[in-house]
This record gives C-alpha cells, structure tokens and sequence, in this order.
C-alpha cells in the first residue's frame, strides 16, 4: 500500500473533509463558498483544506479557488459507492 493512498484515505476520513470533497463535486469553489456550504470557521476550514491540498484531493484552481483532483474524483465516486452498499440501520 502506497504512502499517497494511506495519506488520501487519512484525509477523507473526516466529516468536515467529505463536506467539502462533495462541496466540490459538481463545481470549483471559492474559500468563502466552502465556509458557506461547510459551516466552518476560516481556522478550521483552511486546516482542512490544507490536508486535502496535501493528500492530492483538490488543488487550486486559481487564487482562493479550489476544485477536485483526478485522485479527488475518483475517491468521491468509490466512497459514494461503499456508502451505497452498506446497510441501512
């Protein structure tokens, strides 16, 4: 198991870090738009962003615009589908 997959699975394993992969999913979004959506404090907000930036899930689009990554994508997608078969309790 590589270092990056442990590092992406880390990174996604934290509920303010799904809410803003998902954020992300359809569109680009801006920092204020993910403060927005997430409900997070600038503090806390920038900290996740940063170990999502670090894993290789988003990058910056352009300054203080962040999107998916390839990598980000497709973590969404496979998660969304483990969530899909888990049961219902």
């Amino acid at each position: 198991v590589s270092a990056k997959l442990v590092a992406a699975l880390a990174a996604c394993g934290h509920v303010q870090r799904l809410r803003i992969l998902i954020a992300l999913a359809c569109e680009p979004g801006t920092y204020a738009l993910l403060q927005k959506r997430t409900g997070l404090d600038a503090g806390p907000l920038y900290h996740h962003i940063n170990q999502l930036r670090l894993s290789g899930l988003i990058a910056p689009k352009k300054r203080n615009t962040y999107e998916l990554t390839g990598a980000g994508r497709f973590l969404l997608v496979a998660i969304q589908l483990l969530a899909a078969g888990l049961p219902v309790r």
